[in-house]
């Protein structure tokens, strides 16, 4: 028996719905879904290639959450094909379907909400198709697709983070550290809050520079390579701990150096290391460094201690 490829396999689900769409209410439901979310497919491209464009990690993110929970249920598809649809699921899938659909329409001005909305379809159209039993026997590729559809992972993430997060938590932390730091150097420094205080002049410490995005990215891609590389529970944590680690690290010394940039180079200088250039050799200096860790976590062997022979 010749083997689909994943490719043939979405030929044949478009044929299927092509077919069926208009032959049964179950059919006409799935082209109807489908087809939004083909629309919003589309959207979502676009949007995360302008994203992309000014400097966001969010579409990186998005295509491999939506890769691994797109293959992991190709691998299982000979299952759920043998999968039992109860009335029950498919009345509960329809009823999120059709909200969704109906939602994806109403809430055009919110791109958040028509996410919540696509979120809403793929379960009604996964629950109608093969029931609750599935869901629960797969919920983590699921997951991954849900995950996947929402257009800016980083942003929702720094909004959890600022809801559940005393107020200017790291910002306080960086500005304290880096003061710290640069009396190491010689220089006369104190932090008031989020500023350091240098010399003449003073530099508040922002959002965007607390070192949150770049641990937030780290973690997430130690998270992603545990998932595609099949690692242990303990080596994916040590992965996701380190990136948040090594990231919160090295931006204690790039806030001492913005500092003294701010302060004593001019703005000429600070406006390059605090600008796109500068954060891409920061960045680029943070994810060489990443790499030669995570494979050092990836390759290390667990100890065994060897058994005392008894005489």
């Amino acid at each position: 028996m010749e083997r689909q490829t994943l490719g043939s396999h979405i030929i044949d689900w478009c044929r299927y719905i092509s077919r069926n769409g208009l032959r049964t209410n179950h059919g006409f439901l799935i082209l109807c879904g489908s087809i939004i979310l083909l629309i919003y497919g589309v959207t979502l491209l676009v949007f995360l290639g302008d994203i992309t464009i000014h400097g966001s990690s969010s579409a990186f993110m998005n295509t491999c959450f939506l890769y691994l929970g797109l293959a992991g249920l190709w691998k299982q598809q000979e299952t759920l094909k043998q999968e039992r649809v109860y009335p029950d699921d498919r009345i509960i899938g329809y009823a999120l379907l059709l909200t969704g659909t109906i939602g994806f329409f109403l809430l055009r001005s919110s791109f958040s909400l028509q996410a919540l909305c696509a979120m809403l379809i793929v379960m009604g159209m996964l629950l109608s198709q093969f029931g609750l039993v599935m869901i629960r026997r797969h919920w983590r590729f699921i997951g991954f697709i849900i995950v996947g559809l929402y257009p800016n992972i980083i942003n929702l993430a720094t909004q959890t983070w600022k809801f559940a997060t005393p107020h200017n938590l790291l910002e306080l932390l960086m500005a304290n550290l880096g003061s710290q730091g640069l009396r190491l150097l010689g220089y006369e420094s104190i932090a008031q809050e989020q500023f350091i205080k240098l010399g003449p002049g003073a530099v508040e410490v922002a959002f965007g520079c607390n070192g949150f995005h770049m641990s937030f990215v780290l973690g997430m891609a130690g998270f992603i390579v545990g998932q595609f590389m099949q690692l242990s529970v303990r080596k994916t944590v040590l992965l996701i701990i380190g990136g948040v680690t090594l990231a919160l690290s090295l931006n204690v010394p790039r806030v001492m150096m913005l500092a003294i940039a701010s302060v004593y180079w001019g703005k000429q200088s600070f406006d390059f290391w605090h600008g796109s250039i500068g954060g891409q050799i920061f960045a680029g200096i943070l994810f060489t460094i990443y790499y030669y860790l995570a494979m050092w976590i990836i390759d290390r062997k667990p100890n065994v201690k060897a058994s005392r022979s008894i005489v």
